[in-house]
């Protein structure tokens, strides 16, 4: 089983709020592709996006009031209509290495969401096993030579705490 991780990675320095994707099994596995439905309390903070490169978003950090890039674009599920309704999804697809080599990993960060923090109260981040809009979505990790084959494990929530001041 593969498990999923929100990690926050960033401070109160600013209003831009960092959650690392992390996979973690207890033996190497192969990953194809993961599809990850998470939730967050739109009162308190607004999905900027997803990034693969965390360190983009991190050099442009200091006083950016809108940072922008591409919100997830994978749209099957209705999910993503409105992003301002507490819940979404994103995609991540294993580079392909050959025919169709999956990515080898024990523990990996697959990529990094993006919030701005709309006040500095306490939050969470989390993994929603299932989301319905236009159709049904569950959290998945593709993995293993069989085809469709979901190792999805634990979920694990990110806890955003509280900032006594938020830097505009």
């Amino acid at each position: 089983m593969i498990d999923i991780a929100l990690i926050p990675v960033s401070d109160c320095s600013t209003t831009i709020v960092l959650v690392d994707v992390v996979l973690s099994s207890g033996t190497e596995e192969w990953v194809h592709a993961v599809d990850l439905a998470f939730g967050w309390n739109p009162k308190k903070m607004r999905l900027i996006g997803f990034t693969e490169d965390r360190s983009e978003v991190e050099s442009t950090m200091t006083g950016v009031p809108g940072l922008s890039m591409p919100i997830m674009p994978w749209d099957f599920y209705g999910v993503n209509q409105s992003l301002s309704d507490g819940d979404a999804y994103m995609v991540w697809l294993g580079p392909l290495t050959g025919a169709a080599d999956p990515q080898l990993i024990r523990t990996a960060v697959i990529g990094t969401l993006v919030f701005e923090r709309i006040d500095g109260s306490k939050s969470t981040v989390e993994i929603l096993e299932t989301v319905t809009h236009d159709a049904e979505l569950h959290t998945s990790v593709f993995a293993g030579y069989v085809p469709g084959l979901d190792l999805f494990g634990t979920g694990f929530d990110a806890r955003i705490p509280a900032c006594a001041e938020v830097v505009q």
